[in-house]
């Protein structure tokens, strides 16, 4: 069997086996939900108030666990939230804890239980980052484990303690304990700690010191804390085995139910009576064999093996078997990629046998119109797949971030809903080797199988007609165990969108050749999707596909292979390969013959082909006609010939004049702009899609193009310059993640006046600022009040008076006195600007935008006239800048 990623050999205990993706109910009802892995965890730790989340409704599942918030976990485990938070401080015992820290009393009772320590120089680090390890060791000695007599000490405690938690298991596969751990897998740790064996010793031993270490000879084994064996614990089972959650945490009680939407045994998690009030998490069983199929692997093999390894156990028609979700099937009979979970009763025999069997769908709209009752039942978007819309709820592992119109996605769909899904992986590169037999295939060294059965399906390309070489490239959609759902072509036939080019200009130039006949070069002049402009000479005798001769030595002349008029705002690809064609014979004194030629390949003269969008994307020619052409971030579609849809992700190039003049920028997303019915204007989509990926506006003028919202704006607050050498000026940004930095700028591209800019860093690492033109946010209503509803752009020289700020949302007025309400400042960074050292101005620093409002709002004011500047993005504001603050006198 291949060593796959996630593919586990059938001879590995099964401890170490690795389920497939939970499918239960949601995670906690966190803003981040999407990012969390361990749902139960969080769910059933958040549930007992063991874990929380921010003030800001955030997991942070990604964010690194430090000591002291470990300290915490274990001491609310321990005591309970009630308990632990009634906590005093027994005494400063570290230097780096102050007595009055918030967490001072949980790492004081940590110290003295023996759970933590410090780092032998009297300090704690209470904000360093805890390993797996470390908090390995604190759930250990929480179970009973005690320290010393385990060798929790000294140069091999992190073996030890590695040990002990596997043979406890509270260990999370596929972390690696020596890295700092994460607060998910914190989470899934210490969920498994609950389920966990209570342990004592009979005999501790003696405890000696050696070498300032502290040894324990002659201590017992840990045992298990054992209970009455007629009394049912948390898993309404009489184990005779005390479990940490049994001790401390006694209303939590697992339930288990039939079976999940995939067929495997499920239970569910309730704190109190069991109730629908009380549920807190349902999950699938952890398998007790996963095995996946591939062409050394058989259903016969899959049952030897379990029978070779757990004795009489036999999969027989009698046992449920799950074929995506469907449990009445009675054949064990599998397919290369087939993952097979084994579930074991009780009595060690199997309870049931799942197969998961993903496809490979494209997700072809997705639409986040939603109607109010949709969206209180927790509905986010209706997404088609293969054709079918599914509203969010009945897709298993949506993930908004992800689940985006034109992605691939891997799925198992049942009953009217998709029970199982996720993005798949792509590898890209060429193939060096195929065998259709075998379904294999080799992509840049790796060798890859096609789960068997593979059609085109979705992406229209089989195993069949894949073609072996350089000169084609593929990208292969692959499943969480690395087998191959679909095969799409990259190149070929079809150009990238890289290699697509829009022609500003062409031209050519004349020089003396040989025996006084014309020398002609034709040239052209190119933009890139990206913006990049290049000029290229073409390959001047190019007649390929013309019927015409270009002009000769002797001054016959015919039909120019380029002319600008044949090429100049229009889509091209190009190309440098040999090829042979028909042109005038150059080498000849009078006119009128002509010959074939054969041209070189890399001599850096390029062919140009007109692009038709090839079979992966679509263009439309959008000159309308019209005298003017908007495109807005809040006009989120426009017809033309039929509708057409722009979102963040839309990528804008536009050209301005062409040659000399030429003026090119790019912008993503959240544009306004304005054409002239003479520009050159297209939308290029994915074959079939009406999601614009790109926009081209070829110009005859410059464009005028205004940023509504763009987060890489940066601020000056102070527009004096200090010369400090040749050709650049000190001046002050300040960015959108509140950092400011005092930077050179290049003399010519300065802040004249306060206020946002647009930047760039030049070849020297000079900056470059530009005026942003950036709009500030409209008015919605024909009133001097405005309620901030989603919309975007910058405020400048915005005043804030007292009560301005409540609960997230602050309230400035503008010098053009139109008052801004409720703008969503809860994200947003701070950054205090204002000049301390100016006459009248207040002397001292400003931590947050909420300690402003508190000066404000004080019975005895301390400022007046506070001014601000904001840069808004449709989610809220992004940075929060004070540039101005007066001092009242006392």
């Amino acid at each position: 069997m291949r060593n796959l990623k996630r593919v586990l050999s059938m001879a590995l205990a099964s401890v170490m086996v690795l389920g497939m993706m939970v499918v239960g109910a949601s995670a906690a009802d966190f803003s981040d939900q999407a990012e969390i892995k361990n749902t139960t965890a969080a769910d059933v730790m958040t549930a007992i108030d063991v874990l929380e989340g921010t003030d800001k409704g955030q997991f942070l599942p990604n964010e690194i666990l430090t000591r002291e918030q470990a300290a915490k976990i274990i001491c609310y485990m321990l005591m309970g939230p009630e308990n632990a938070e009634k906590l005093g401080n027994s005494g400063t015992m570290f230097t780096d804890v102050a007595a009055d820290r918030w967490s001072a009393p949980y790492i004081s009772y940590c110290a003295n239980m023996g759970i933590l320590a410090g780092d032998g120089t009297g300090k704690f680090l209470p904000e360093g980052q805890l390993t797996g390890h470390a908090f390995a060791k604190m759930l250990l000695v929480a179970l009973g484990y005690d320290a010393t007599i385990q060798n929790y000490t000294g140069t091999a405690w992190a073996i030890n303690v590695a040990t002990d938690a596997v043979n406890a298991g509270i260990f999370v596969n596929g972390t690696v304990l020596s890295d700092p751990l994460s607060r998910d897998n914190a989470a899934q740790m210490a969920f498994q700690t609950l389920t966990a064996d209570m342990v004592k010793y009979s005999n501790k031993g003696t405890t000696i010191t050696i070498n300032g270490i502290e040894v324990a000879t002659g201590a017992s084994a840990p045992e298990a804390v054992t209970v009455d064996k007629d009394e049912k614990g948390y898993d309404d089972k009489a184990d005779g085995v005390q479990q940490f959650c049994e001790k401390y945490f006694s209303d939590l009680k697992k339930v288990v139910n039939d079976t999940d939407d995939l067929g495997r045994p499920a239970a569910t998690w309730y704190y109190g009576n069991v109730s629908d009030d009380n549920k807190v998490a349902t999950s699938a069983e952890t398998a007790d064999y996963t095995v996946v199929i591939d062409e050394n692997v058989t259903s016969t093999d899959v049952l030897a093996k379990l029978k070779d390894e757990t004795g009489n156990k036999k999969l027989t028609a009698g046992s449920v078997y799950a074929l995506n979700g469907e449990t009445d099937q009675a054949v064990m009979d599998l397919k290369t990629g087939d993952v097979v979970e084994i579930f074991l009763g009780d009595d060690n025999a199997i309870e049931a046998a799942v197969v998961s069997r993903y496809s490979l769908e494209q997700i072809t709209n997705v639409d986040t119109d939603v109607d109010d009752d949709d969206a209180e039942d927790g509905v986010v978007a209706y997404v088609t797949i293969d054709g079918t819309e599914y509203n969010s709820t009945d897709i298993a592992g949506f993930n908004a971030d992800t689940y985006e119109e034109d992605a691939y996605v891997a799925v198992i769909v049942n009953d009217g809903k998709v029970i199982a899904s996720y993005i798949p992986e792509a590898v890209e590169g060429s193939v060096s080797t195929k065998n259709v037999s075998k379904n294999t295939l080799t992509v840049d060294g790796t060798k890859y199988t096609v789960v068997d059965g593979y059609s085109a399906g979705v992406l229209d390309t089989t195993l069949a007609n894949v073609t072996v070489g350089k000169d084609s490239s593929y990208i292969l959609y692959l499943d969480n165990n690395d087998y191959v759902l679909g095969i799409e072509l990259v190149e070929g036939a079809d150009a990238t969108i890289d290699d697509v080019y829009y022609v500003a200009l062409v031209w050519k130039n004349e020089g003396t050749g040989s025996y006084g006949g014309k020398d002609t070069t034709y040239h052209a002049q190119l933009v890139a999707m990206d913006g990049t402009v290049s000029e290229i000479e073409l390959e001047s005798r190019d007649l390929a596909n013309k019927d015409t001769v270009i002009e000769n030595q002797a001054g016959k002349v015919g039909t120019d292979p380029y002319t600008n008029a044949d090429y100049a705002g229009k889509l091209v690809t190009i190309s440098d390969k040999k090829w042979t064609g028909t042109a005038y014979n150059e080498g000849q004194s009078t006119g009128g013959s002509t010959t074939t030629t054969t041209y070189k390949a890399g001599n850096e003269k390029y062919d140009l082909t007109v692009w038709d969008g090839g079979k992966d994307w679509d263009i439309k020619d959008a000159n309308t006609g019209s005298t003017t052409f908007e495109f807005t971030k809040n006009t989120t579609r426009m017809t033309v010939g039929k509708t057409y849809r722009f979102n963040s992700s839309t990528e804008y190039v536009m050209i301005g004049e062409s040659g000399s003049d030429l003026a090119v920028s790019t912008a993503t997303g959240g544009i306004s702009l304005n054409t002239t019915a003479s520009d050159k204007v297209y939308f290029i989509t994915a074959d079939g899609s009406s999601t614009v990926k790109y926009v081209i506006i070829g110009s005859a003028s410059e464009i005028d193009q205004k940023t509504e919202y763009n987060e890489d704006l940066v601020f000056v607050a102070d527009a004096d310059k200090n010369e400090v050498g040749d050709g650049y000026v000190m001046q002050t940004l300040y960015f959108v993640d509140g950092s400011s930095k005092t930077v050179a700028v290049a003399e010519d591209y300065t802040a004249d006046t306060a206020g946002f800019y647009a930047y760039t860093i030049n070849d020297d690492d000079y900056y470059e600022l530009d005026d942003a033109d950036v709009d500030t946010m409209d008015i919605k209503v024909a009133s001097s009040k405005y309620i901030w509803d989603g919309e975007e752009g910058v405020l400048v020289n915005a005043k804030m008076e007292a009560n301005a700020l409540y609960d997230g949302l602050l309230t400035v007025t503008t010098t053009d006195s139109h008052k801004y309400e409720d703008i969503d400042v809860s994200g947003a960074k701070f950054v205090d600007a204002h000049d301390k050292d100016a006459d009248g101005q207040y002397e001292k620093s400003v931590s947050s935008l909420k300690a402003l409002a508190d000066l404000l709002d004080a019975d005895a004011p301390k400022v007046e006239n506070v001014k601000l500047a904001l840069n808004v993005s449709e989610d809220g504001a992004v940075v929060v800048i004070l540039t101005s603050i007066e001092a009242v006198a006392d």
